[in-house]
């Protein structure tokens, strides 16, 4: 329990800082931006400052002294400015703050029960890196196949729950689950505060956070039709509906909705950095003179170097928008705003090549060594993906999938079919927030079905989420903004949320009610399935999950 204690002691001890610097310093007013974004750039913050700091004294005593330093930090901006925080816009009523955070509290929950069977995603490979860096207090960590040379891999999430463990006393696989649960609850207020700064309507925020956050394909229909269609591999056959439905129809092997990659440490902080970075660039933009921007460009590269750090391919997504808005912004002779950008990318890229990349520290025998990441090309097979097995015996088992094909408008979703609205939204909106986040997914999207990545194909899947979960936000909010009676009519709404939620929900209940993850083992599943028939009563079903969990 006191663990548990000291654990929220480090998150107050980084959000709280990050509270008022983002109060104080760039002049964020509404709660609703303002608590998820303390979060993620208090844990950003400590992670850049842990970094490098590190490279200085060692991990053990960076760590100590970067908490020691925000809350440093925070104080000497409270003395400078003469006040603790600038006044906070009460934008929501208390019965919408409670809806909200109630819905986070339900995630947060259900992400620890799922993550505390079940275990983050590449658990044995993240655990031991994560563990070294403190234990040996060697600091860049070194590749753990190659222990001559450096670790070239994004190791910022295995840094921050590494610093977690370190600090609170937690043994490393429930500090990795602890920091996924507070960062999923994070995510999903953090897309509402973005629907929030679109529509500035709580009912349609809540609806597009919701779907974008559980925003995942037609999975469950094609698990539907798999089964009653008896179309299902022949070792597969004898299968039940339940046993169907969770083997297939919840997980994608192509693309994935927030809410599952929560799961994953490279993604739990890397999906709500990478919303708050789009944000602080837009706001940055909207400033018309240069002094009120240097804040914004100090956080920025804060927070951009630990996105890099954590999860490269949303950095290659921030600046897959940010250049082409760039663009933009020179064609709009908007000259300050362009060379503010052009400022926060040069910063960026020196950031990320220096004591980002810890190369700079020996000789280039590093980089002959290995395969070469670099080796890309255009596919021979256009407009085709190689995605996880999804119908496979293992996940491990990559499938190339067409672009044309029922498997991968499965896998996509409505997003394939309600694209039109999207566009229509930013022609009829106007606003250049909605314009950043829909460059970010027609520059990433596309990609993995043109590009072949030859070191490891099935990376380049990772640039449709961001994608597909902005477009979701974009259709949800223009079909508001068009179609206003949508908000009053609760059963279209329902039908909305169920079409593009159903799968991702499924997998989280299911993974915290069960353990293991059911759709994990199917021989599990086929004797689950079986014992369920002989439940007759309230009783024998809380008997039964008894004795299953145990």
């Amino acid at each position: 329990m006191f663990q548990i204690f000291k654990l929220l002691l480090f998150l107050i001890a980084t959000g709280g800082p990050a509270f008022i610097l983002l109060n104080q310093l760039v002049k964020l007013k509404s709660l609703i931006t303002l608590i998820p974004f303390s979060m993620t750039f208090g844990i950003a913050s400590f992670v850049f400052l842990c970094h490098i700091l590190s490279y200085i004294t060692g991990p053990k005593l960076a760590s100590v002294i970067s908490i020691c330093l925000l809350i440093f930090l925070a104080i000497l901006t409270i003395i400078l400015n003469k006040r603790l925080i600038i006044p906070i816009e009460k934008e929501l009523s208390k019965k919408q703050f409670f809806i909200t955070y109630l819905v986070a509290i339900f995630i947060i929950l259900l992400t620890f029960l799922g993550t505390n069977k079940f275990g983050t995603f590449d658990r044995e490979f993240h655990m031991p890196v994560s563990l070294t860096i403190f234990h040996n207090n060697n600091f860049p960590p070194r590749d753990p196949f190659r222990s001559d040379y450096i670790f070239l891999y994004h190791f910022g999430g295995d840094l921050l729950a590494g610093a977690v463990q370190y600090l609170t006393g937690l043994d490393i696989s429930t500090s990795f689950e602890l920091v996924a649960t507070v960062l999923s609850g994070t995510t999903f207020l953090s897309f509402f505060a973005l629907a929030w700064l679109l529509t500035k309507s709580f009912k349609l925020s809540f609806i597009a956070g919701f779907c974008t956050y559980f925003g995942g394909g037609l999975l469950w229909l094609d698990a539907i039709i798999r089964f009653f269609t008896k179309s299902l591999p022949v070792e597969w056959a004898g299968w039940s509906f339940f046993q169907t439905f969770l083997n297939l129809g919840i997980h994608g092997g192509i693309n994935n909705a927030p809410s599952v990659l929560t799961f994953i440490s490279t993604f739990n902080l890397g999906i709500p950095l990478l919303i708050f970075c789009l944000v602080m660039f837009f706001e940055m933009t909207e400033e018309k003179n240069f002094k009120p921007q240097i804040f914004h460009i100090i956080f920025l590269n804060i927070a951009l170097f630990t996105l890099y750090l954590t999860a490269d391919w949303l950095y290659a997504t921030f600046l897959a928008g940010a250049v082409p808005f760039l663009l933009f912004l020179f064609y709009k002779k908007k000259k300050q705003q362009a060379i503010s950008a052009s400022i926060v990318f040069l910063i960026s890229f020196i950031f990320n090549k220096t004591i980002g990349n810890p190369l700079f520290l020996q000789d280039g025998i590093q980089s002959i060594g290995r395969l070469n990441i670099f080796d890309i090309g255009i596919k021979d097979k256009l407009f085709s993906v190689v995605g996880w097995g999804r119908i496979a015996s293992h996940v491990m088992n990559y499938q190339t999938t067409s672009c044309f094909s029922w498997d991968f408008i499965c896998e996509i979703g409505l997003t394939l079919f309600l694209f039109p609205i999207a566009i229509i939204y930013l022609i009829k909106h106007r606003n250049m927030l909605s314009l950043l986040l829909f460059l970010c997914a027609v520059f990433t999207m596309p990609a993995p079905t043109v590009i072949d990545f030859k070191f490891n194909p099935v990376e380049l899947v990772r640039l449709f989420s961001f994608g597909n979960s902005m477009l979701i936000l974009l259709i949800t909010c223009g079909i508001g903004l068009l179609y206003k009676s949508f908000l009053q009519k609760k059963m279209l709404i329902f039908v909305y949320i169920f079409v593009f939620c159903l799968s991702p929900v499924a997998q989280l209940i299911s993974g915290a009610i069960f353990s293991p993850h059911i759709f994990s083992n199917k021989t599990l599943v086929q004797l689950i399935t079986n014992s369920l028939k002989d439940i007759k009563s309230a009783d024998n079903a809380k008997v039964f999950f008894a004795s299953l969990n145990k």
